[in-house]
């Protein structure tokens, strides 16, 4: 389905128009921030409806931060433009908070004290005015500040100064032409309070990366790396050399390379709610995300999009999962394999979206043990209801070099043969584009008439893996529960009758 609110961030220029619409502070390396642009004031006229208050979720954040808060998602039945303000109704005993852009519709609360914030959203028609609450609990605990008039300005500082266990938390903003390299074990580095974006502006610590991670056991969230550049042509937002890594909620645009790791034949990543999207390069193949022999990767409701030459997601993991992601090219992106699977090993591919468009470089949709079998101790893959969608003139679902693929309850879209190689399928379906919700939006749910209803068969468990999905993909990067009852559908969504 069409991913109608990523960002789309091509230049440091469409990264700080974006986060201004937002109202987002944006920084220079040493920069200062600017307050975003005001929403219209709302209609005196009004209509006859009220309209609709949505503040946004409660926060746990920790006590100093800036959070952002954002009535973007308030709406008006009529049509009516709305003025929005927000205002402090609750602080914890001696703290003076403050609230900067009250009257716009995305603002920022800065938090100085540990305890309960309450803040009131009110959206006014100009007949009626409607009010929503959203609460702020700020905990007390150490973190390493970075941002304007905090002790570090820039990440890089941070990183210097980081040990063993460190919270760095990243004030909301774009931070230009700062690149790190991170030592530290048991690191957790977030975005505090709103969007974070990494603009390296073409360069690279240490001729690899935006940032390069040396340390175990690391955590990054809500965190967006764009720009980097290398002449080797394979710069990355981020270059992993330690442990385990957990990502939530960070994206990976415009660079070479969207995320990029070695031989770790002992770590463990995991990717959640992540975008990698428009890898480009001149001199290299451009992967969105490209992971050599490591004990495990898996992506959860990640979006993976738009690599150019590479493959989308290649793996060399003894274990890859990749559960309820969207991973394609849309109309215009022009990669290899949708998913590339070199070293085959132990892959469950369950509940995806994978979708090959017209400018593909290669025919192959998901590739498995094409270059070097027998190196893992078990070369398998299942794939469990995905929708597999092919836009070129022809193609091929699945490609197994070596060792097996078993297929259950995939749901086919396009021309090519099935499977080529070894393995076995069952409850697999073939469909038109016109049973899908609406195909040239890449909205690939089920339509009524569509062959996949009811259509499943038990796809039982391999090894403790169940092959059935909980969930579903949901953009941009997020997920639902999957509705189960009964026969299950055959694809990566149920059929919900509206």
């Amino acid at each position: 389905m069409r991913h109608q609110n990523r960002l789309p961030i091509r230049t440091a220029d469409d990264a700080l128009s974006s986060l201004r619409r937002l109202g987002v502070p944006l920084l220079a390396v040493l920069g200062a921030c600017s307050v975003g642009v005001p929403e219209p004031a709302g209609n005196s006229l009004g209509g006859s409806s009220p309209p609709a208050a949505d503040a946004g979720p409660d926060r746990a954040v920790v006590a100093g931060d800036l959070v952002f808060l954002d009535a973007g998602r308030s709406s008006d039945p009529d049509g009516d433009e709305l003025a929005t303000s927000w205002q402090i109704l609750e602080a914890p005993p001696g703290a003076a908070p403050s609230l900067v852009g009250h009257d716009q519709s995305a603002c920022q609360l800065r938090t100085d004290s540990p305890g309960r914030y309450r803040i009131e959203l009110t959206v006014d028609d100009g007949t009626h005015a409607v009010t929503d609450e959203v609460v702020v609990d700020a905990s007390e605990g150490h973190a390493l500040r970075v941002g304007p008039g905090r002790p570090y300005l820039v990440p890089s500082e941070a990183a210097l100064a980081a040990r063993d266990g460190d919270e760095i938390r990243i004030d909301p903003g774009v931070y230009r032409g700062d690149v790190a390299v991170f030592h530290a074990h048991d690191l957790r580095i977030v975005a505090a309070g709103g969007p974070v974006v990494l603009d390296a502006e073409g360069r690279a610590a240490q001729g690899k990366a935006i940032w390069v991670l040396n340390g175990d056991r690391t955590t990054i969230e809500g965190l967006t790396f764009t720009g980097c550049r290398v002449n080797d042509g394979n710069g990355a937002g981020i270059r992993h050399q330690g442990g385990a890594l957990v990502l939530r909620a960070c994206r990976f645009v415009r660079n070479q390379m969207g995320f990029l790791c070695g031989d770790l034949a002992t770590t463990d990543l995991l990717f959640e709610g992540c975008e990698f999207g428009w890898s480009e390069s001149d001199t290299a193949l451009a992967h969105g995300l490209y992971v050599n022999r490591v004990r495990s990767l898996e992506l959860r409701h990640c979006y993976v999009h738009h690599a150019r030459r590479g493959h989308l997601v290649k793996s060399r993991a003894r274990t890859t999962r990749i559960l309820g992601c969207w991973v394609g090219d849309e109309e215009d992106g022009a990669s290899s394999y949708c998913i590339d699977l070199p070293d085959g090993g132990e892959a469950y591919l369950l509940g995806n979206v994978l979708q090959k468009g017209p400018n593909s470089q290669n025919q192959i949709l998901v590739s498995f043990g094409e270059e070097n079998a027998g190196i893992h101790p078990l070369d398998e893959v299942w794939l469990a209801h995905n929708t597999m969608v092919i836009d070129r003139t022809s193609g091929a679902f699945v490609r197994a070099a070596a060792g097996t693929a078993h297929l259950r309850n995939n749901l086919r879209s396009g021309p090519g043969r099935e499977l080529i190689g070894s393995g076995d399928t069952a409850g697999d379906v073939w469909a038109q584009a016109q049973t899908f919700v609406d195909a040239p939006t890449f909205d690939y749910r089920p339509r009524a008439e569509s062959p996949a209803i009811d259509a499943g068969v038990d796809p039982g468990s391999v090894r403790g893996v169940g092959l059935l999905p909980q969930i579903e993909y949901a953009p941009t990067a997020s997920h639902r529960i999957r509705q189960l009852s009964g026969t299950p559908d055959v694809g990566a969504f149920e059929f919900l009758d509206p």
